[in-house]
């Protein structure tokens, strides 16, 4: 059964490394866990969120100096406001290429000009007051030939492996 919670923050883990560490080749990576046990703090990762892929795990102690004063991320940062607009503009590209349909497309576009508009800290409705998710109909499929090249380059994608380091930076 799935747990859901609603967040309204997020703890600041930019801030609170302040080390001489970070952490590189930090991509391609959906599912991570920081967790904090005794004195350490370790880093699970995987690709994918699969049972059949097990965690890789970096023990990530130096780059995390100070767990004890976390800050709250508040408003909307301006790196935030650019990724709204990127979206914005990738609408278009991603309905071409088969990942939604028109109504999809208009739902995420009122979604994301809700945010062009906002400067106080966004107030995400409950998944509760999301609707509820409905069985296509039965249709014989059909894909061009674009479609498959974006599944075959996901299902690729999907079969790679990420490595995440921990480096000490320069001075």
């Amino acid at each position: 059964m799935p747990y859901i919670d609603h967040i309204t923050s997020l703890w600041d883990f930019r801030k609170l490394s302040t080390s001489d560490y970070s952490l590189c080749d930090f991509k391609d990576i959906h599912h991570f866990v920081f967790r904090k046990a005794d004195d350490k703090v370790t880093l699970k990762f995987k690709n994918w969120p699969l049972h059949s892929e097990p965690y890789r795990e970096l023990d990530v102690t130096d780059a995390i100096p100070n767990l004890e004063v976390p800050s709250i991320v508040e408003g909307i940062t301006p790196k935030f406001s650019s990724i709204v607009t990127n979206m914005s503009g990738d609408l278009e590209k991603w309905m071409s290429t088969g990942r939604f349909m028109q109504e999809h497309l208009d739902w995420w576009k009122e979604y994301l000009e809700t945010f062009s508009r906002r400067k106080e800290r966004p107030n995400v409705p409950l998944p509760t007051n999301f609707p509820k998710f409905k069985n296509p109909k039965k249709q014989t499929p059909t894909l061009e030939s674009n479609v498959t090249d974006v599944i075959d380059k996901h299902f690729k994608k999907c079969q790679k492996k990420s490595v995440i380091r921990l480096v000490k930076k320069r001075r």
